[in-house]
């Protein structure tokens, strides 16, 4: 069973929780008008879980909507929540995905790239690269390597959320976190296992280097270029050199 596929059907419900869909739709629409990003321009969202940002694009009026992902339930659920938005999604792993669209930009947005394994960053950073149109724009955000830290120091976490209750515990293993996440409501617990990769910035900056893409862009949580200690992702726009 791949990563997500058993806490599929609760991600949505605690998606919006977790992640400021509001700023970083801000962001978005920011940069969108910055560089000429069209409703008609072919977008593609790798790591489109359950199709939250895919369905709030169809709603702004982007009609050329593509998805990705490696779990199937996710995907499953992505397609019923999009019935209606005609957009086109794919179950597949991402390093083995490939298209005869290209794209005017590629999102890998709620820390994608941290479930990238070390050894296969590049080849990823370069398949986004391959997929992307000449004047494309990539947009993608990692958990900073503090944030993670101050995770695996934590320990464990529980919030409710509803008739949900919420677990984490965080082990650090070299340069990544083991996360044992648990469901538990009235019916049953589900559990799953996910690893989240560390990556400094620098490390990042320069395997992007590598892979031909320039960053026009570096903000904080969406919002700030100036990094503070509460900060927890960073996030990048980027373009083919």
């Amino acid at each position: 069973m791949k990563s997500y596929d058993s806490i599929a059907v609760y991600y949505r419900k605690f998606y919006n929780v977790f992640f400021d869909r509001v700023s970083i739709i801000r962001f978005l629409k920011k940069i969108f008008y910055k560089f000429n990003i069209s409703k008609k321009s072919k977008i593609l969202d790798v790591g489109c879980g359950t199709g939250s940002l895919l369905r709030l694009l169809a709603r702004m009026g982007f009609g050329h909507l593509y998805g990705v992902d490696r779990s199937s339930r996710m995907i499953k659920i992505a397609g019923c929540v999009l019935l209606s938005d005609n957009v086109k999604l794919y179950n597949e792993d991402f390093l083995k995905f490939d298209s005869k669209h290209r794209f005017d930009v590629i999102l890998s947005t709620v820390d994608v790239l941290n479930h990238i394994d070390r050894k296969h960053l590049l080849k990823y950073l370069k398949k986004v690269k391959k997929l992307l149109s000449g004047d494309g724009i990539f947009i993608f955000d990692l958990n900073t390597q503090e944030y993670l830290e101050r995770l695996a120091k934590r320990k464990k976490a529980v919030k409710r959320i509803k008739d949900m209750l919420l677990y984490w515990k965080f082990n650090k293993a070299g340069q990544k976190i083991i996360i044992h996440f648990s469901v538990i409501d009235r019916n049953r617990t589900v559990y799953d296992k996910i690893i989240q990769y560390i990556y400094r910035e620098e490390e990042v900056e320069k395997l992007l280097e590598k892979s031909g893409f320039l960053i026009v862009e570096k903000v904080y949580d969406y919002k700030s270029s100036v990094k503070t200690s509460f900060c927890s992702k960073v996030c990048y726009v980027c373009k083919k050199i």
